[in-house]
């Protein structure tokens, strides 16, 4: 129902349409749900749990532990330890880059988008690189329940914060 009402390259619009159609993608190619091909080609891999998937684009149900590892997964280019699960060259279509079309106000890469935030006391608005808290490099991604990834692969750095559920007032000390 998506491929109709959208048209690649004309305009950005946030949403979680490409990872499901991507999922169905998968599972035509492979025969097999798309939980189940996260399962047996990144999941078990990594070592994860059980881990509960609601649909490609959300609903996942993730550990800290387990987003760290996705966080240095990303920091590791597609690595983790002794397992390439993609090539550098294919890593670096997943990250960030301006895209110049309609709606699209920041840099936006494959899940991941630019990690943007001032040290404290500096300049509101500021575009020094002195004055970020992150390197150019860092991305991450947020959810709809609150939950932080971040990796600045300059600094060596992963943080994460996982929960169920998003609360008003939880964004108090995101900043």
């Amino acid at each position: 129902n998506g491929i109709d009402i959208n048209e690649p390259g004309k305009k950005h619009e946030y949403s979680g349409l490409g990872f499901e159609l991507a999922a169905k993608a998968m599972e035509i190619r492979t025969g097999k749900c798309a939980a189940k091909v996260y399962n047996d080609h990144l999941f078990e891999p990594l070592g994860f749990g059980d881990v509960v998937m609601g649909n490609a684009s959300s609903d996942g149900e993730f550990t800290a532990l387990e987003l760290a590892i996705i966080g240095q997964w990303i920091a590791n280019q597609g690595s983790y330890g002794a397992l390439e699960f993609v090539s550098p060259q294919t890593f670096a279509e997943l990250l960030p880059k301006q895209l110049n079309l309609p709606g699209a106000a920041t840099e936006q890469g494959l899940g991941l988008h630019g990690i943007k935030h001032l040290r404290p006391g500096a300049p509101a608005n500021s575009t020094d690189p002195d004055d970020q808290l992150f390197s150019p490099n860092a991305v991450g991604h947020g959810s709809f329940s609150g939950c932080i990834l971040m990796v600045d692969p300059d600094q060596q750095l992963v943080i994460v914060q996982a929960r169920k559920q998003f609360r008003d007032g939880d964004n108090q000390y995101w900043g």
